[in-house]
């Protein structure tokens, strides 16, 4: 099943279901040097994106990730509303 390089999120992350089972699937589809890439509107900043009741804290995301069997390997500030994070697979990275 490896065969994904790398999966990405754009503005999703909330509207997924079962996200640690989730992303366990996704991790299961990378490569061993695979990563998962995700794009989300802070929680505190601004009116424009979705409603601030559906987005996440950066942290609640790297929360569960990890315990989906990822590693933050980067986080990018360069999105005025948003931040990117990017994972990688925890017992490649570790």
């Amino acid at each position: 099943l490896q065969e994904i390089d790398i999966a990405f999120f754009s503005s999703v992350y909330k509207e997924i279901d079962n996200r640690i089972q989730y992303m366990k699937e996704v991790r299961r589809s990378l490569k061993p040097d695979g990563r998962v890439a995700g794009i989300e509107f802070y929680k505190d900043r601004g009116p424009v994106g979705p409603e601030f009741g559906d987005r996440l804290y950066e942290t609640q995301i790297i929360d569960e990730m990890e315990k989906a069997g990822f590693v933050l390997i980067q986080r990018f500030d360069f999105l005025p509303k948003g931040y990117f994070l990017l994972f990688g697979i925890k017992d490649i990275l570790t």
